[in-house]
C-alpha cells in the first residue's frame, strides 16, 4: 500500500522531528548516563555540530534533480538509522566520534532534501505545506516531551532507545 503523497511527507518531517526532539535536548544527557567527562561530551557535540554542517554544505547541494530526491532521502535515512544502531555497539570514546561524525553527516541533509522535495510537490500537486509542516513541530514536542517522561523512569537508557526508534 503506497502512501499518499502528502501523507508520505508529514511522515517523513514527523520522523524527523520526532527524532531531533530527543537528540537535541537529551544527547548530552545520554553521553553523561555513560559517563563521560563534560570536556568529552562538548568535543563529541562539537564534532557532531561540525559533520551537521559539512552533511548540510555537501550533501545537500549534490541532489539537484527533483526526480532523485526521493531516492536520496531513503538513502540518508537509512544510513542515519545505521549509525543510531551503531550507537548500541560500543562506548569507547573513538567510536562514539566516529559514530556522532556519521550520524550527524547523514541526518542533517534530511531536512533540506525534504523541503525541496515540498517545493517540487507543490509545484505539482496541491499540497499545502503549513499542514504538512506541523507535523514536525508537532513531533519535536512529543518527542522531548515523551523522552524526558521516559528518562524519569528509565534513566539515560530511554534516550538512544527512542531515537533508534524515532529514526
Amino acid at each position: 500500500m503506497a502512501l499518499h503523497s502528502t501523507r508520505w511527507l508529514a511522515l517523513s518531517y514527523f520522523t524527523y522531528f520526532f527524532s531531533y526532539g530527543i537528540f537535541l535536548p537529551f544527547w548530552s544527557v545520554w553521553l553523561k548516563g555513560l559517563g563521560l567527562t563534560p570536556e568529552t561530551i562538548g568535543l563529541l557535540l562539537g564534532v557532531g555540530l561540525v559533520a551537521r554542517f559539512l552533511g548540510s554544505l555537501l550533501i545537500a547541494p549534490r541532489v539537484s534533480d527533483p526526480s532523485r530526491l526521493i531516492s536520496a532521502l531513503r538513502v540518508l535515512a537509512l544510513l542515519t538509522l545505521v549509525f543510531a544502531l551503531a550507537f548500541w555497539a560500543g562506548t569507547h570514546v573513538a567510536w562514539l566520534m566516529v559514530v556522532m561524525v556519521g550520524f550527524n553527516l547523514f541526518f542533517s541533509p534530511l531536512v533540506p532534501l525534504t523541503d525541496a522535495l515540498a517545493n517540487t510537490w507543490q509545484k505539482q500537486i496541491t499540497l499545502d505545506y503549513g499542514r504538512v509542516r506541523l507535523w514536525g513541530s508537532i513531533a519535536f514536542v512529543i518527542g522531548s516531551a515523551l523522552t524526558g517522561t521516559l528518562v524519569s523512569v528509565y534513566d539515560y537508557q530511554a534516550i538512544l532507545a527512542l531515537l533508534t526508534l524515532g529514526v
